[in-house]
């Protein structure tokens, strides 16, 4: 009978050993889908919120829209997502955050301080991890070749067009590649080599629409 319980014990501290790995991925699944849904919903409260703006200004104001204004200012105060990356070809889709310390990149991709935002004239900057026990992240970047589109929303629901237009590896200390030129254009960076180069996908604005 005792042999049969310890054995019973290992079969389950096995299969949970087992499961571990499988659960973190998907409740860091589950946290990335919730900060991709924060994103999209203050960007659907901003519309609201222009919306109102323009109603008042036409003289056409009403408590509704007040209320949904309120929404909106919390939600700026919560400090949520400022967008959404898509890379259709590695199938990337995650949540852009203001920041790239370690706990913005833990479920998303990290908007690096300093640099011009997603869709601004300059050098916009996003940090991710090249996979991690909670998702790929930029696991698959080192795919991108030139001509291939990465796609960014902004925090209004404006979508922009990238072209990939080239890639390298550069030593850790390299900062350089954060600089701002002036040009339209968005750097993709993430860890090589277990930490001591950094891979960079570079990519040029090529357009803007909706989704």
């Amino acid at each position: 009978m005792r042999k049969q319980l310890i054995k019973r014990m290992l079969v389950i501290v096995g299969v949970s050993m087992m499961a571990f790995p499988f659960l973190r991925l998907k409740y860091g699944e589950s946290q990335t889908q919730k900060r991709i849904e924060e994103v999209e919903e203050r960007t659907e409260n901003k519309k609201i919120q222009k919306s109102a703006e323009n109603m008042r200004e036409s003289g056409e104001e009403n408590n509704e829209e007040e209320n949904r204004e309120n929404v909106t200012e919390k939600a700026d105060k919560q400090g949520m997502g400022i967008g959404i990356i898509k890379i259709e070809k590695i199938g990337l889709q995650y949540p852009v955050v203001e920041g790239a310390g370690q706990e913005e990149l833990c479920f998303a991709v990290g908007h690096v301080d300093g640099t011009a935002g997603i869709g601004e004239k300059g050098n916009c900057v996003l940090a991710g991890h090249r996979g991690s026990r909670y998702g790929a992240f930029f696991r698959r970047i080192g795919e991108l070749r030139e001509g291939d589109e990465i796609r960014l929303m902004d925090g209004e629901g404006v979508w922009y067009r990238y072209m990939v237009s080239e890639k390298f590896v550069v030593r850790a200390d390299e900062v350089w590649v954060l600089e701002q030129d002036g040009e339209e254009k968005v750097t993709l960076i993430s860890c090589e080599n277990g930490g001591r180069e950094r891979v960079v996908v570079v990519g040029r604005k090529n357009g803007i629409d909706n989704e």
